[in-house]
């Protein structure tokens, strides 16, 4: 079996940002985290947790070179990969504007072999001296890092950037859980500690120190056996080291204690405890993260204040005294609100300090989206009685509890070549939960790409006049820019030079459109309109397009504008205030622009500028719609005049009074919907919600309903011609469709194309225990799990013709059944429970009804999910990260044991696994690939991490094939010592030749490899490869056809490409 890597939305590894040392003091700072190098890009195993990311306060940066190739980084970020390396990553900006991210790796070979979680914390020195990266199994190594010449002297040698010199490998009683570097009292000294969790579930803090002007191999542990953690302060959870010399606070499930090293080495266990407080009664949730702003390097030198949230959500601001306190600084603890979401070990913030005086905070979790918040910390006895300001969302998929892939016909898809499945799953996205469209099956790859140094806040498509192409108006922050794209390469060119609309800097463009084949531009300054021919961009002597110009009036400028056929719409500020004009675009002949546009009667004066400006079609007659807080109705009469029709305020329903400026119900967009036979009118307001109600289309009379809220920022309505009954509402980066059933607004977070009418009535059966899953059997019939039966239940008619269900028998279990799947050709039950992968169950009918176990694995697992393939085999995945395949023997009365194929191992444990075709129409599939079993459908896996995984069942010959290309390219690319990309038990079964699971990310990386090491590694024995490569194309009766030009290399890299180029992933 082969195992393709991967698609997955949190990051795995642990980092620290690392600052080298010298005599000038500067901060780096960090633009963002890149892909990991190609040589361990698969290498990096998804797991369910985020990653302690953190930024060292390094008070002596690296210097600048004179020479730019040999300039030492001032900061640099390590990853502890889970291959067991570190990948150290800078970035270069020798480029000017480019960025470059420069990475380089360095193995952790672990000292003992049962080492095998190497860098589950890392931590760095505060001077950059030293890095420690610790397993969970009880070791850890500290290493000495170099200074700058000598890094300097790596790069004038032409060597990789790594910054290790020495290391030492500490030996710890029992399971690590954090580690961490205090300040010293004397400069020369580092100083750090190790907590960790014994056998007998104690817990107990441990103290090494270095001088650093003796060699590494003298560093130490102070002290035998550390300090144990008292067990009333609940397990200890996370050190913060403080400025003060060898202090440091230890957060704990119940308290804040606040000790130094010192005590550590003489057994002192009085530490000040300081507690956390409970917000609501039997508060379970645990500290989960903590940061502290950074603001400046004043500040960070001498203020020890930080933040810490909760699993919930809930944060606190963390005040340190240094002035009070006997024994050390005191702490108190101020409410600062609560972040939306969970939050996991993702915590950190801006290192700007911001012009409000407020911290920019980052957060994410496993559980739900994460998000940008701006909060502004309060003193002591000040508690904060406002959640921190929301900016943005961070989107996150997981947890991944289930997934289906939905088959759509071609003929539900009738612009498409072939059908393809869409992946929906049912995820941790949004505040509750919803029903994800993870994978579409149609691929979005960039056609082009055009640059800008500043952000893009609209982009304006205008048709050309011959249809060979198409421009492109781009609003920047600052300017304006067109483009053209012709349709048969979409190579971008500047055409601002050829097409005479207003373009460059300081030209905010509001509105574009093309009006009877002639583009109309409104800018802040004035309206303009030209042609659009793609010959005039073409030609080979390019001549400026004639322009027709209207300027604003001496002292107004245009701040909002909207376009209906030949009717232009402006709002003008002036010193007076605002004022609506109608305007008339006129016919040009002969390049005149004297009437290009024309007032239609008087301007008419509004209280604000709107947030909202556009026409609105109601009942065949067009409405401009200005809105705000109020919307106003404008009817175009039929001399084209404005006339005010009807006014609606979106305050018409209560709401809070205490409401701020920023959460005012102010419009951003309005929609009409229909629904059984009536009109409702949609306003999307900027503070997330939606404030809907009926409206008469005759004579605007309008009956609020309710506002229902989608998001948390500004919600943009849109609705298509042709489905007036649904529209989409986009806010916080997520699209919902909305419709209205019974004057109800309805909010769906998956959007589906078809629209299905169902009638649907319920039937309910009151079960005596929770039900963990179900089938359906047959044409009525349902087989449901409990914790301890397997059940079978049929849908019967009762005398009155009422349909219901009864109860036909009941069959107890060991174990608990998690998935349960039935086959209707051979009237089959498949079950997947606690304690066993798989099990086979038939229903006998005679003498009475009941559920008979005809076959199970051979092996206790605790099963998860199956799948059947073909036939009579499966594949089913257990909790402890494996994937067995099962076949199901013809005949049970020779034996009631499933057949044991193969079995495979992988970083994640597989929730789900399902079967569809997820393949992009430009990738056809290869039916006729040797070795492949079933090439006509893609199996998927996935995780509750939000992992995705893609497997292919190959045939003997193949996997033979396969594990030996494998194993090549491990021995040419992993030198001896090093440690390997796989499982342990992966590298076991491949000592024993047992091993029937190939990595499909280490095959990419083999088939991206462009040194070809290890294809020399695999002509070692030719003899052995060419039996190999011919027994596969001999399985599939294909004849391998060698010559000149096509050698046994060649064969094997096009099979490879066969293999992994179509990965739907």
């Amino acid at each position: 079996m082969i195992e393709i890597l991967k698609r997955n939305n949190t990051p795995t590894s642990d980092g620290s940002f690392f600052n080298k040392r010298h005599q000038l003091q500067s901060k780096g700072s960090s633009r963002g985290l890149p892909s990991p190098p190609p040589s361990s890009r698969s290498l990096i195993r998804f797991k369910s947790h985020f990653p302690i990311i953190k930024q060292e306060d390094g008070s002596t940066p690296l210097p600048s070179s004179s020479s730019a190739s040999l300039k030492v980084p001032k900061q640099v970020l390590v990853i502890a990969l889970e291959s067991g390396d570190l990948a150290f990553v800078y970035v270069d900006g020798s480029r000017g504007a480019r960025l470059e991210f420069i990475v380089s790796t360095q193995g952790l070979s672990p000292a003992l072999s049962q080492a095998c979680h190497v860098g589950k914390a890392i931590s760095v020195d505060p001077l950059s001296r030293a890095i420690a990266v610790c397993a969970w199994e009880g070791s850890f190594k500290l290493y000495e890092t170099n200074d700058a010449a000598g890094l300097e002297q790596r790069l004038a040698n032409g060597q990789s950037f790594i910054p290790l010199r020495h290391e030492k490998t500490f030996q710890v009683p029992g399971t690590i859980v954090h580690l961490e570097f205090l300040r010293a009292k004397e400069e020369n000294l580092v100083v750090f500690v190790v907590l960790f969790v014994n056998k007998l579930r104690q817990a107990r803090v441990l103290l090494y120190e270095w001088n650093t002007a003796e060699p590494l191999s003298r560093a130490a542990q102070l002290g035998q056996d550390g300090l144990r953690i008292p067990e009333r302060w609940g397990l200890p959870l996370h050190i913060i080291p403080l400025t003060i010399p060898t202090f440091f606070a230890m957060i704990c499930e119940r308290s804040i204690c606040v000790g130094k090293a010192i005590d550590i080495t003489n057994g002192n266990c009085k530490w000040q405890q300081f507690p956390i407080p409970i917000v609501a009664n039997r508060d379970q949730n645990l500290v989960t993260a903590w940061a502290r702003p950074h603001r400046n390097a004043d500040y960070a030198q001498r203020n020890d204040d930080f933040y810490v949230v909760k699993e919930n959500g809930e944060l606190f601001w963390i005040y340190v005294n240094h002035s009070s306190g006997s024994y050390g600084p005191n702490i108190e603890t101020v409410k600062s609100g609560k972040l939306a979401g969970t939050v996991g070990t993702a915590l950190t913030f801006h290192e700007i300090r911001t012009p409000t005086s407020s911290d920019l905070l980052v957060a994410a979790g496993e559980g739900s989206a994460g998000g940008t918040y701006m909060i502004t910390p309060k003193r002591p006895n000040t508690p904060s009685n406002r959640d921190p300001l929301f900016i943005q969302e961070i989107f996150n998929w997981s947890p991944m509890f289930d997934m289906d892939i939905l088959n759509l016909k071609t003929a539900d898809r009738s612009n498409l070549s072939a059908s393809r499945g869409r992946l929906y799953a049912c995820t941790g996205f949004g505040e509750h939960g919803a029903i994800a469209e993870v994978r579409h099956g149609i691929e979005c790859r960039p056609a082009t790409a055009i640059e800008h140094n500043e952000p893009v806040t609209k982009v304006i498509p205008l048709p050309g006049s011959a249809g060979t192409g198409c421009f492109v108006l781009l609003c920047l922050v600052l300017g304006t820019s067109l483009w053209y794209l012709p349709y048969n390469t979409l190579d971008a060119s500047d055409a601002a030079d050829v097409i005479s609309l207003r373009t460059g800097d300081n030209v905010q463009t509001l509105i574009a459109g093309v009006v009877k084949g002639r583009a109309v531009q409104v800018t802040t300054e004035g309206v303009y309109s030209t042609t659009l021919n793609e010959v005039d961009v073409e030609a080979d002597i390019q001549v400026p397009t004639p322009r027709q110009e209207w300027d604003c009036p001496a002292g107004c400028s245009v701040v909002s504008a909207a376009l209906e056929g030949d009717d232009v719409v402006l709002v003008l500020k002036s010193e007076s205030g605002y004022q609506l004009w109608n305007m008339e675009l006129q016919p040009v002949s002969n390049g005149d622009q004297e009437e290009f546009l024309k007032k239609r009667g008087e301007p008419l004066d509004i209280s604000s500028q709107p947030t909202h400006l556009d026409f609105l079609n109601i009942s065949g007659k067009y409405y401009l719609v200005e809105a705000s807080s109020t919307l106003n109705f404008y009817e175009l009469n039929p001399d084209g005049l404005l006339v005010p029709q009807a006014q609606i305020s979106t305050t018409e329903i209560d709401e809070d009074p205490n409401r701020t400026q920023a959460q005012s119900p102010v419009c951003e967009s309005v929609c009409l919907l229909e629904s059984g036979g009536k009109t409702f009118l949609l306003c999307g307001l900027r503070n997330g919600y939606v404030f809907y109600g009926e409206i008469d289309t005759g004579t605007l009379e309008f009956k609020p309903l309710k506002r229902v809220k989608v998001g948390r920022l500004p919600v943009m309505l849109s609705v298509r011609d042709d489905t007036p009954d649904k529209a989409l509402a986009h806010s916080t980066f997520s699209l919902f469709q909305l419709s209205i059933e019974e004057s109800e607004l309805v909010v769906s977070s998956v959007v589906f194309n078809q629209t299905v009418e169902t009638g649907l009535s319920q039937t309910r059966i009151l079960c005596p225990e929770p039900v963990h899953s179900l089938a359906t059997y047959g044409k009525a019939s349902v087989i449901y799990g409990t914790e301890k039966t397997l059940s079978k239940i049929d849908l019967v008619r009762n005398t009155t013709g009422q349909w219901k269900f009864e109860n036909q028998t009941v069959h107890n279990v060991d174990s608990t059944p998690l998935q349960i799947t039935t086959r209707d050709e051979d009237q089959i039950i498949s079950v997947s429970s606690t304690r066993d992968a798989m099990a086979i169950y038939r229903v006998k009918e005679d003498p009475s009804p009941s559920l008979e176990r005809v076959y199970s694995d051979d092996q206790e697992r605790a099963g998860r999910s199956h799948l059947h393939i073909k036939e009579n085999f499966f594949i089913a995945a257990d909790r402890d990260e494996g994937i067995v395949g099962l076949w199901m023997p013809t005949e049970c009365r020779v034996t009631t044991c499933l057949t044991r194929v193969f079995e495979a191992y992988l970083p994640n444990s597989i929730a789900s696994l399902r079967m569809g075709d997820l393949r992009a129409p430009w990738r056809p599939r290869n039916l006729e690939l040797p070795g492949v079993i079933s090439p006509d459908s893609d199996i998927i896996g996935t995780c509750f991490d939000g992992a995705i995984y893609k497997f292919t069942i190959l045939n003997e010959e193949a996997t033979k094939l396969l594990a030996y290309l494998q194993k090549c390219y491990i021995k040419a690319t992993y030198q001896p010592g090093k440690s390997k990309p796989l499982d342990h038990r992966e590298v076991e079964m491949m000592k024993e030749g047992s091993l029937k699971h190939i990595s499909g990310g280490l095959l990419t990386e083999a088939l991206k490899s462009t040194d070809g090491e290890w294809l020399k590694e695999t002509m070692r024995d030719r003899e052995v490869f060419e039996e190999l490569v011919f027994a596969v194309y001999k399985s599939a009766g294909v004849e391998v056809a060698l010559g000149d030009d096509r050698g046994l290399d060649d064969v094997v890299m096009e099979y490879l490409k066969g293999l992994l180029g179509g990965v739907v992933l």
